[in-house]
């Protein structure tokens, strides 16, 4: 009774709520900033593109779990390839090309070590034996696995489903081929070889210019048959080119970043340039997988006729500013779809 006694003594409901928040209120503490926060700035960041369309589709689709397994494909198909370069080197490594390797490629490593690296794996090769047939056999097994994790992956992003038809196949595992061979060359070779400047006397710099856009040109080409390929539809063509050539342009941008971190490590020093080379490849193949998914999506949103960049731009002429913009921007605007 004592008890409701001091409980009456409070004079009204508001005071109460006031002496009940005061009750339960907790001392602040400060607290030291950690790595912590800094995670929760990358999470913030995070939930700032995901308002982004494309990148919500692509998140929506399983986008990174798609992007690990293309990354794996790549790395099981280069390992069957470097074993074939290596058996056709004889073929392949003529006086030119040795000496592109010897003074670029190779530059970062001692004068003593270069010259067993090039004797031991560089060196004249024997004959064609029974271990390159394996290896070819294994380098057409990896590009069948690439083609179904890379089909797989970006006709999800584009929209439409996988077809396992044979022609199918018959079309697609030469260009699944042709794309691993870029792919080694443009992230290995392409970027530290000024190829031009052994054909034409060119300036460095020019030399540097031609062999990129070559290799820009030929990525942008193989990129757009992919998107072709792998929609099963009818794409415009002039968008398809434009995404085709943004992705070569950002995957060759990379492989250009990798090569100039794997050289300014290796001429510091010789571990350094070894450990990076790996990783930057590693790095590299992941970074390539995200970029053709997230292309891929880039496609489907305004490269498919009657899509989603068409329809919302419906209604002024296309030539208009405000059809063109809200054509422009069809896949940065937040909706309620997708």
């Amino acid at each position: 009774m004592a008890f409701r006694e001091e409980r009456k003594e409070i004079p009204d409901k508001g005071s109460k709520r006031v002496q009940r928040l005061l009750m339960d209120r907790k001392p602040k503490v400060h607290r030291r900033r950690t790595g912590f926060r800094r995670l929760a700035k990358a999470r913030e960041l995070t939930s700032t593109m995901r308002l982004l369309r494309f990148f919500r589709i692509y998140d929506a689709n399983n986008g990174p779990i798609l992007a690990k397994g293309i990354a794996f494909s790549l790395l099981f198909g280069s390992i069957p390839l470097l074993f074939i370069l290596v058996s056709l080197r004889s073929v392949l490594l003529v006086p030119e090309v040795m000496t592109l390797i010897e003074n670029q490629l190779l530059g970062f490593l001692p004068p003593d070590i270069k010259q067993q690296v090039i004797d031991r794996v560089l060196g004249e090769a024997p004959s064609l034996s029974s271990l390159d047939f394996v290896t070819i056999g294994a380098f057409l097994y990896a590009v069948n696995t690439l083609f179904t994790d890379l089909g797989t992956g970006m006709a999800t992003m584009l929209g439409s489903s996988m077809q396992q038809t044979l022609v199918y196949r018959v079309v697609a595992i030469p260009l699944m081929a042709v794309f691993l061979l870029l792919f080694y060359a443009g992230a290995v070779l392409t970027p530290l070889l000024d190829v031009a400047s052994s054909l034409v006397v060119l300036p460095g710099w020019v030399s540097g210019l031609l062999s990129r856009l070559a290799a820009w040109m030929l990525y942008t080409v193989i990129i757009a048959g992919m998107y072709y390929l792998f929609s099963g539809r009818i794409l415009r063509f002039i968008p398809t080119l434009v995404i085709a050539g943004l992705a070569a342009g950002a995957s060759q941008a990379f492989a250009v970043l990798g090569s100039r971190i794997i050289l300014g490590l290796g001429a510091r020093l010789l571990i350094l340039g070894a450990v990076a080379s790996v990783l930057v490849v590693l790095f590299y193949m992941r970074i390539l997988s995200d970029i053709l998914l997230i292309s891929s999506v880039l496609v489907r949103i305004y490269a498919v006729p009657q899509g989603i960049a068409e329809t919302e731009s419906k209604g002024e002429p296309w030539w208009h500013p405000k059809a063109f913009w809200r054509y422009l921007t069809a896949g940065l605007r937040k909706t309620s779809q997708d």
